[in-house]
């Protein structure tokens, strides 16, 4: 069966969560005014003076010009007057410069005229994300199986199934012990030959705490290999099933495991669908964004200035 066909299958069976992530960043977009920023689309062509640095690069220039054309919808959009975090900024600033009317509504359309949400650097960010997230919203354009399936098959790895291992061990750690660690490792090992099955409060007994991993849940060999190093994790991951193992040492200690159970790393389709729909949507919505950028371009009058 095809990716796509196994991505169908899935959307059939749980309609409910993989519509709600595919849908996320079109439903939240649309809470931050789309059909609004939609009808500021429409205006006349008008001046858009666009700063650049001097030697910018044609990819710099365009991520330039983007940024100010989505500064120019915000603003006239509205969202500069009623975000809360700019109108914060900008009624900060201008309490700064002792240039505060008495009406806050008169101070921050004061400081939306001397062009305060373009010059901070925090006001600027929120109102090009919004105006971005509002573009996204308008084009309505959602991503249907073969997108997730895309999605999938270009990035396996990250959607694959890691290996899993859930183990008991009888950890004797090296700080507490000090120069006995060996001695009583040689111990333990000789005990566990002699006590293959010993129960939980034995090994407590014997060993000293571990708190990182339990023997009631699976961990993946990527967590074990971070926590204890590439070869002890290794080490541990690799280990026979249902027979004690070590001495096995890492920066902790010594661990003696007995593997309990292990699941190799496999494809998992079924299970990324939802995270893979997530995905999808953001890329089908960076796609429509700098469709409707391209198209908003021929409705500006664009004046570089390039400065020092």
């Amino acid at each position: 069966m095809e990716l796509a066909d196994l991505v169908r299958a899935q959307l059939r069976r749980a309609p409910s969560s993989v519509r709600l992530a595919a849908r996320f960043f079109v439903l939240g977009a649309l809470l931050f005014g789309g059909v609004r920023l939609a009808g500021v689309e429409l205006a006349p062509a008008r001046d858009l003076v666009v700063h650049v640095p001097e030697g910018a690069t044609p990819r710099e220039v365009d991520a330039a010009v983007d940024e100010a054309i989505l500064l120019d919808l915000a603003v006239r959009a509205g969202f500069a007057h009623d975000d809360p975090v700019v109108r914060g900024r900008i009624l900060t600033a201008l309490a700064a410069a002792r240039d505060e009317a008495t009406d806050p509504e008169a101070t921050v359309r004061r400081g939306i005229a001397l062009g305060l949400p373009a010059q901070d650097p925090v006001a600027r960010a929120r109102l090009v994300s919004l105006a971005t997230r509002a573009l996204a919203a308008s084009s309505k354009v959602r991503p249907d199986a073969d997108d997730i399936a895309r999605e999938l098959g270009d990035h396996e790895p990250s959607y694959a199934r890691p290996s899993r291992v859930r183990f008991e061990q009888l950890f004797l750690a090296a700080q507490a012990r000090g120069p006995a660690l060996e001695a009583d490792a040689r111990a333990a090992e000789g005990w566990l030959r002699d006590h293959p099955d010993p129960s939980d409060a034995e090994l407590a007994a014997r060993g000293d705490p571990w708190p990182w991993t339990s023997p009631r849940a699976t961990e993946s060999v990527a967590r074990l290999e971070a926590l204890l190093g590439p070869d002890t994790g290794a080490a541990i991951a690799e280990a026979p099933a249902g027979a004690w193992s070590g001495p096995i040492r890492s920066s902790f200690g010594v661990h003696f495991v007995r593997v309990l159970e292990r699941s190799d790393a496999a494809a998992s389709p079924s299970d990324a669908v939802p995270r893979a729909a997530i995905a999808a949507a953001r890329e089908v919505r960076t796609a429509s964004v700098r469709r409707a950028l391209a198209r908003l371009r021929s409705k500006y009058h664009l004046i570089l200035v390039r400065s020092r």
